[in-house]
């Protein structure tokens, strides 16, 4: 609520003419303001995040992982899309890594997967992603997706059925 500049608090609307009455006003009007920013704000934020939970709908998540070259990151994504653990993954080649591994500085090309999945998928994919990755250690990290086109949302939600996954034989 702005106030205008040449106004005076007496004649503030809500505002009282007694001395010392004014603060009272001014600290009970400042708690109920923050109530009600901090309602909105929280709503604001739970609509954020629960946009693509509300009605039994799960939450979307787009997984990082790296792959050693090319060959491993085809292998790794056409096994969780016909799985069904994950709807698409983009593969992007040509990104180099730096970073030390048993007390090496070490720098290598690395292949970039990018899927995208239910969160209550996550474990699984996990689990059957470094059953097949040649790294002790893959990188696999998960995010929330909390906004975004809803109808390709829907079309992940869709894909991703951990019900009828397919086994390897």
């Amino acid at each position: 609520m702005g106030v205008p500049a040449k106004t005076q608090p007496n004649q503030i609307p809500g505002w009282g003419k007694i001395a010392g009455l004014n603060h009272v006003v001014i600290i009970i009007t400042s708690l109920n303001l923050k109530r009600y920013h901090s309602k909105r704000i929280e709503q604001t934020i739970n609509m954020g995040t629960a946009n693509y939970e509300r009605k039994g709908q799960m939450t979307i998540k787009m997984v990082y992982m790296t792959a050693g070259n090319m060959d491993e990151a085809s292998r790794i994504a056409k096994a969780l899309v016909q799985r069904r653990l994950a709807a698409c993954v983009n593969i992007i080649d040509g990104m180099r890594s730096v970073y030390e591994w048993e007390g090496t500085l070490e720098e290598a090309r690395e292949v970039v997967m990018i899927a995208k999945t239910h969160a209550h998928c996550l474990p699984e994919l996990e689990e059957a992603v470094k059953g097949m990755h040649s790294y002790d250690c893959p990188c696999i990290v998960g995010v929330d997706v909390s906004d975004g086109n809803n109808e390709f949302l829907d079309w992940v939600r869709a894909q991703v059925n951990p019900g009828s996954i397919i086994k390897d034989d």
